[in-house]
């Protein structure tokens, strides 16, 4: 990746460069502008630096949402599994008061008889 964005920066600006450097030659430089820029390796590393720490926050930004929404995935999931555990033991103590409750009808109904 660094040599594909390398060497795309370093046609971009050679070509700048050469027009800048033709456009001088012909029509001489602008005194109120000052001397043509001259590009180097460290205006290079200072562009790609700027280019892939945007991308990297970019990138540290969508992980930091995909991040939160798991948590609160999660935290459903928890709350979810506490109700259901809630609801579980209430339908237990609901079978076991209808199972007292079977218990004294047939009781009653023995009697009955």
């Amino acid at each position: 990746l660094d040599s594909i964005f390398d060497s795309d920066i370093m046609k971009e600006y050679t070509r700048r460069a050469e027009i800048k450097k033709f456009r001088d030659h012909k029509y001489g430089t602008n005194k109120l502008e000052g001397t043509p820029k001259i590009v180097d390796a460290q205006n290079i590393v200072k562009l790609r630096e700027n280019i892939i720490g945007t991308r990297y926050g970019k990138a540290k930004a969508k992980l930091r949402e995909k991040t939160r929404i798991i948590e609160e995935l999660i935290e459903d999931k928890v709350f979810l599994n506490y109700q259901i555990q809630n609801k579980e033991s209430e339908i237990q103590e609901l079978v076991e008061d209808n199972k007292t409750k079977d218990n004294r009808i047939d009781h009653m109904e023995k009697r009955l008889d």
